[in-house]
């Protein structure tokens, strides 16, 4: 009887210090939808979006494009000759976003992300056009923030007349807490 009363004794006093129970959303990391814009203006306009899905306090990355090759030609200098080499190697031309999200709380999340938006400028001649970004940010949820951009202004003059380039891009984060 002494051990069935000791083992009660022992049973309410675990019931006591145990933790409370956690529902299932207390203990699961929250998931941070990150929307990144481009907004390029000037001759032809374009526009891209990319978004990409993360657990708080991690980090994730997303690239869409392709891959091309690259030609990169060097000089060798032997003795008293110079031999002109080339070596192929692979770029990534097209969108890319690395994103490390942290809740903060009060609906507010800290982002440091990396947008990144390159295209083949010149085939022939190997130009790879990249416009790249790197920044640490806090936003609230749902709301809409110009992270970065460029304006660029270009005169080209002739004999007879000038003509004048205008060209801007802007780069939009919008986060949103699932």
């Amino acid at each position: 009887m002494a051990k069935i009363a000791g083992f009660l004794a022992l049973a309410a006093l675990m019931a006591v210090t145990a933790a409370p129970a956690l529902a299932q959303t207390d203990y699961l990391p929250r998931n941070v939808r990150i929307d990144v814009e481009f907004k390029e203006y000037g001759r032809s306009s374009s526009y891209t979006k990319q978004f990409i899905v993360v657990s708080d306090g991690l980090s994730a990355s997303i690239f869409v494009g392709e891959e091309v090759p690259y030609v990169e030609y060097y000089v060798n200098f032997l003795y008293d000759n110079a031999y002109i080499s080339s070596n192929v190697t692979i770029k990534e031309v097209g969108t890319k976003l690395k994103v490390e999200p942290r809740i903060i709380g009060d609906g507010s999340i800290e982002i440091t992300l990396t947008p990144q938006i390159s295209y083949l400028a010149d085939r022939r001649r190997g130009v790879i056009d990249i416009r790249k970004l790197s920044t640490t940010v806090i936003a609230y949820d749902g709301q809409s923030l110009t992270i970065g951009g460029l304006e660029k202004d270009r005169d080209f003059g002739r004999h007879f007349f000038t003509t004048s380039s205008s060209r801007s891009l802007e780069i939009i984060l919008t986060p949103h807490i699932q």
